[in-house]
């Protein structure tokens, strides 16, 4: 908030945290000494978009993305991390590393003072690559959604595990069941996720909720030419979209060869279908482990 309490827009964020890691970077180029853990934990800046937390993990990040400009990046930017990354105390001896580390078939005398042009051109793009990575990271792990399916089709399952950050003020998941399988047309059922709550915590911001919900499959498995459809049952799962969540889906039941299980999603909605079929395909998605109560 700025001193006639006018309110900040993100974009003014980012601009006024670009600009310190900016300017902190400067300060760490003209910084005596190699680069290492003791003289980069001078620079707050630089450690908050780095990750914040643990100095040894900022710094590994910091160094990381530093090593993949000088990999990756245009002769400005890599020479900016170069500036910094060179193994050698003084800033001129890092400058003089720079050009070295450029090949040079033109003939033209360069020097120190080239690369600290180069270094001071490519120096505000590394600060804005690093407050937008940081913004990046910030976004990814907000939200995680891992689905899982089990049990056969006299006992199927279906669980959720729902981890959010409190910042993102999301409700508890909605959970309908479509049964097409009926010859006088479709049932949709709501189901109270609230019986079937296994697990509600909040820790370091997070809160974390998980459900096993027993789904009654139908007793006959009806063709699809006398319901018109494929599709047997549809578990529609409606959750607060968030950019960049995270969502895994396993699939573990054991539906034989009736049925098979297909899996989409668009930003807060989840549909899992199950169809008439032939048997079910490999995993889909990454199985991870459930978080321990």
């Amino acid at each position: 908030m700025t001193d006639k309490g006018k309110v900040d827009t993100p974009v003014e964020e980012s601009e006024a945290l670009t600009q310190a890691v900016h300017k902190e970077l400067i300060a760490l180029r003209g910084a005596f000494g190699k680069l290492n853990l003791q003289k980069f934990s001078q620079y707050p800046t630089l450690r908050e978009v780095s990750g914040g937390n643990d100095l040894t993990d900022d710094f590994l990040v910091f160094k990381r993305e530093l090593e993949r400009m000088v990999a990756e990046s245009n002769r400005n930017e890599a020479a900016a991390a170069l500036s910094i990354l060179a193994p050698a105390d003084l800033l001129l001896d890092r400058l003089e590393y720079v050009v070295e580390h450029f090949e040079d078939d033109s003939g033209e005398a360069r020097d120190q003072r080239t690369g600290r042009r180069w270094s001071d051109r490519g120096m505000p793009n590394v600060a804005t690559d690093l407050v937008r990575l940081a913004r990046l990271a910030g976004l990814l792990g907000r939200e995680s959604l891992n689905i899982e399916l089990s049990g056969d089709p006299g006992h199927f399952f279906l669980s959720i595990w729902y981890r959010y950050s409190i910042e993102l003020r999301a409700k508890p998941p909605q959970l309908n069941i479509l049964d097409f399988s009926r010859e006088d047309g479709p049932k949709d059922q709501i189901v109270d996720l609230d019986r079937y709550r296994t697990m509600d915590r909040e820790d370091d911001g997070f809160r974390a909720q998980q459900y096993h919900v027993p789904i009654t499959l139908p007793d006959n498995l009806t063709h699809p030419d006398i319901t018109g459809t494929e599709t047997v049952v549809t578990m529609a799962l409606r959750t607060k979209w968030a950019p960049m969540r995270t969502m895994l889906f396993v699939d573990k039941s054991d539906l034989g060869r009736e049925l098979r299980a297909v899996y989409s999603a668009h930003r807060g909605l989840i549909m899992i279908h199950l169809m008439h079929g032939e048997p079910k395909s490999k995993v889909i998605g990454v199985e991870v482990a459930p978080p321990s109560e």
